[in-house]
């Protein structure tokens, strides 16, 4: 099949940080599938200023295939393709900020440029699979103009819950409005997050694909980083983004009880006032944002690996992805119980409070059995080819 994925984090992200999101990891495993013929990467439109600001150009490196003033289709890999728009609705981008990004989706212009992208690549068939909860307006005039391509949503989390998009609610439950008329299926990352679409948007075909993991990246032997070499073992770390989800309180907690060990953050910082509460003792080390390719090496010169979140209504009732790295790293793992941590934990220590997190970190440190891997039904590929087989008979 020819495929149109739209990600929620654009190629550029890939280009500058690797394949470190779930919509990147299965894109590229799209890539190297062999029921797939051609797959076309559609970015967000972007704009002169928002390029500015985030020091990138609009256009994705790569062999060129097709370029106007505006448009820009480039070959990144031998099956995959990826679409650039550089819009001129910079006081909208400015005025309206991520609000603009629903709208964004549905330029004339842009679609127009999708649909010539299609020709270009001589995609005549195509299916689609969105993984943006931006891309409603695309996806349903796709279904206008391509009623008999198979439409599939992979909402991942439930963007209700994030409170950085607390101002934007409206838009997103005009989003999966939208995608609950145009879409025949629905994929999520969660039980939690199935009876949330099902319940509150009747998603009639609502289906869980877990978060997976390239386990040969995390069973390899790295040298320790060089930002790592002068701190002291044990090692307790955490490889993940900062956001909402982090329980600073908890994070203090740890390193005033445990001075004698060493906690190490890398990840990008998504929310700075969260990050500003953790208090910055001689045993906190946090080494800034990592490229995936270089993740896997902290991770495996961590001790004990970490997930120190909120739960229960603070949670967004998603799947963690770093919970899957961690194990087949082989590390010892102290979770809190929520974000995918109790469908793991055959293989992850589960902390009901404060107190049992530290013992727990402690009785590893002591030493715990290595564990099993996971299996084969665990990895991006396995999870990639479930989704195909989705499009396929939906």
């Amino acid at each position: 099949m020819n495929l149109i994925t739209i990600p929620f984090h654009d190629w550029r992200k890939y280009t500058r940080f690797g394949a470190r999101t779930r919509d990147l990891h299965f894109i590229e495993h799209f890539g190297k599938n062999k029921r797939v013929q051609k797959v076309l990467v559609i970015n967000r439109p972007i704009t002169w200023a928002e390029a500015v600001l985030r020091r990138t150009s609009w256009r994705t490196p790569g062999t060129a295939i097709y370029r106007t003033s505006n448009l820009n289709l480039a070959q990144v890999s031998e099956k995959i393709y990826v679409l650039d728009y550089l819009s001129n609705q910079i006081m909208q981008n400015i005025l309206l900020g991520r609000r603009w990004y629903f709208s964004s989706y549905g330029i004339g212009n842009f679609m127009r440029g999708v649909f010539k992208a299609c020709d270009v690549l001589d995609m005549p068939e195509y299916h689609v699979m969105s993984l943006s909860i931006y891309a409603y307006l695309l996806c349903e005039e796709i279904r206008g103009k391509a009623p008999d391509s198979r439409l599939v949503f992979d909402a991942w989390d439930n963007w209700t819950r994030f409170p950085a998009f607390s101002k934007y609610i409206l838009d997103i439950h005009k989003a999966y409005r939208t995608y609950q008329t145009v879409c025949q299926a629905w994929i999520t990352n969660s039980d939690k997050n199935k009876e949330y679409f099902q319940g509150n948007f009747h998603v009639a075909q609502s289906i869980v694909i877990r978060n997976g993991v390239d386990p040969e990246l995390f069973q390899k032997e790295y040298k320790i980083p060089h930002d790592m070499k002068n701190i002291k073992q044990p090692i307790i770390g955490f490889g993940g983004k900062i956001s909402h989800l982090l329980d600073e309180d908890l994070v203090n907690y740890l390193t005033a009880e445990n001075p004698d060990l060493h906690f190490v953050m890398i990840g990008e910082i998504l929310d700075s006032n969260k990050f500003k509460k953790i208090i910055s003792r001689r045993n906190f080390h946090y080494l800034g944002d990592k490229h995936y390719d270089d993740y896997p090496a902290y991770i495996k010169n961590f001790d004990v690996c970490i997930l120190p979140y909120h739960i229960n209504e603070r949670e967004h009732g998603g799947d963690s992805i770093k919970l899957y790295e961690y194990i087949s790293a082989n590390k010892p793992i102290v979770a809190t119980n929520g974000n995918g941590a109790e469908m793991l934990s055959n293989w992850v220590n589960i902390a009901t409070e404060y107190k049992s997190f530290s013992d727990l970190i402690q009785q590893c440190i002591q030493g715990q059995k290595s564990h099993d891997g996971l299996s084969a039904e665990f990895t991006w590929e396995h999870k990639a080819n479930q989704m195909i087989d989705i499009l396929e008979r939906s």
